[in-house]
């Protein structure tokens, strides 16, 4: 297929994606107008930092509800997942886009203060091309072209419509969060209002000083949210997991106590029973970080079709790559693998789109792009984990969208098109330490010592070091 009549393009969200994919298609130099449309105020996405929380639903399993803004203070405000200590969990040396790295006084793990300040300058030369105060609420197909129907955030009025030959969708996952139906949580929810809450309304660790506290979920922000609750919580504090998870816990091994699933809710005793019969009486909250849905609720004339991109939320379907929508590869969404490097993947993403769109690489068939997902179906899963990339596979999706873009016609003309990063054998042997990069980090942290380098850690790629708790003869490449 060709896309040599694609001249407007629309981007819906100025995250770090967003932006990425401005960037990327004004490279090609080809596209007579791009458009970023933004419902916050400012760019950033989920890095925005929200003191109001949102009103979740307990259980909270329908993909299709839309998130509205939150009045405050006269003005709308989209509810982030950010916290009050969030840093990353990746070294900065990681986590920065090409070419464009962070600021070398931050910490090797900069907090989100940082990172939202950081994106903020990466974005400055495309700031024209955003619209603000921008809600997309429908976005369809109308012959040749795709209308958008834009409202005012704080009024809820249409703004306006617009129509582009191609769309990029940037809106991220954090939106809407997941909570699990379990027998009894109903009747909890309504015997015990606010004892159940997600992470995406976590703040503060100090809000649960003397309480007694399960958390649910051990991922990243299961284990970051679970150490710093437990300085402040009834000790130990009960986290719920369905196994082990692989992540850094620092050193708050002691602190948690580690449970099986959630059975059941029981209002006598305020009790929670697990799945191995154990019975915990007398629970004041239960947080739940489990993760969010996937939703995309002004797409929802697509899930109509036979082609749907949402079903029941745990994945995006439909898509080749995990960016093109494969009955009309005209529609892209970029930022949907987890457990991975965003910005660079992002980066990579918005690289390859750009080309596709220019006409300078050619998609394969739509049967190959369907039989491309139905493989990784049988490997993956059709769940939650399809878009599940922990390391070494989002290194190798970044090498494939690299080597994908270095196909393009006229590759070797320096004038046109936006570099898709491409990492080295350093990147990847930082990228396998991360988990223990982190561990050194919060030792030294808990010290008093700000961090900024790899090796003021011990972890030196040049001089084969792995760290000052491991033999020099770890040498360069090997675990």
């Amino acid at each position: 297929m060709s896309y040599q009549q694609l001249q407007h393009i629309g981007i819906i969200g100025a995250g770090a994606s967003g932006l990425s994919s401005a960037k990327a298609l004004i490279a090609e130099k080809c596209f007579q107008s791009i458009e970023i449309l933004e419902q916050r105020m400012e760019t950033g996405g989920v890095w925005n930092y929200t003191r109001e929380t949102a009103n979740v639903s307990v259980p909270s399993t329908d993909p299709s509800i839309v998130e509205e803004a939150v009045i405050s203070a006269g003005k709308p405000v989209f509810i982030s997942a950010m916290y009050d200590d969030l840093e990353t969990n990746i070294p900065k040396q990681l986590m920065n886009f090409d070419t464009h790295p962070f600021p070398a006084n931050l910490p090797l793990f900069p907090p989100h203060t940082a990172v939202k300040e950081y994106i903020e300058e990466y974005g400055k030369d495309v700031q024209h091309l955003i619209t603000f105060n921008a809600k997309v609420v429908d976005c369809r197909k109308k012959g040749t072209k795709w209308e958008v129907l834009v409202n005012d955030p704080q009024t809820g009025q249409l703004q306006g419509k617009r129509y582009y030959d191609a769309i990029i969708i940037t809106v991220g996952h954090y939106n809407i969060p997941y909570i699990p139906s379990v027998p009894g949580l109903d009747e909890w929810t309504k015997a015990y209002p606010g004892s159940i809450s997600h992470s995406k309304n976590f703040r503060k660790a100090n809000s649960y000083i003397g309480k007694k506290v399960v958390i649910v979920g051990n991922s990243a922000s299961g284990l970051d949210i679970a150490a710093q609750i437990s300085r402040f919580s009834q000790s130990p504090i009960l986290q719920s997991c369905r196994g082990e998870s692989g992540l850094f816990a620092g050193d708050t091994q002691d602190a948690i106590c580690k449970l099986p699933e959630i059975q059941s809710f029981s209002i006598p005793e305020r009790s929670v029973e697990f799945c191995d019969g154990r019975i915990e009486k007398n629970v004041d909250h239960i947080l739940y970080c489990t993760g969010y849905l996937h939703s995309l609720p002004f797409l929802s004339s697509l899930n109509e079709t036979k082609d749907p991109l949402i079903v029941n939320g745990s994945r995006v379907h439909n898509l080749y790559q995990h960016i093109f929508y494969i009955p009309d590869p005209t529609l892209s969404i970029i930022g949907l693998p987890v457990k991975v490097i965003p910005f660079q993947l992002a980066q990579a993403a918005a690289a390859l789109v750009a080309r596709v769109w220019a006409s300078r690489i050619i998609l394969p068939s739509m049967a190959e792009m369907k039989h491309w997902e139905l493989r990784e179906i049988a490997e993956k899963g059709d769940g939650k984990h399809f878009h599940y990339m922990d390391f070494p596979r989002d290194a190798d999706y970044l090498d494939l969208l690299g080597y994908m873009c270095q196909q393009a016609k006229g590759e070797g003309n320096t004038e046109i098109g936006f570099k898709a990063p491409k990492w080295g054998e350093r990147e990847r042997w930082v990228r396998a330490r991360t988990h223990r990069i982190k561990n050194a980090y919060l030792e030294r942290k808990k010290q008093g010592v700000v961090v900024r380098k790899l090796e003021e850690l011990g972890f030196d790629f040049e001089k084969g070091i792995d760290g000052y708790e491991r033999s020099e003869s770890h040498r360069v490449g090997k675990l």
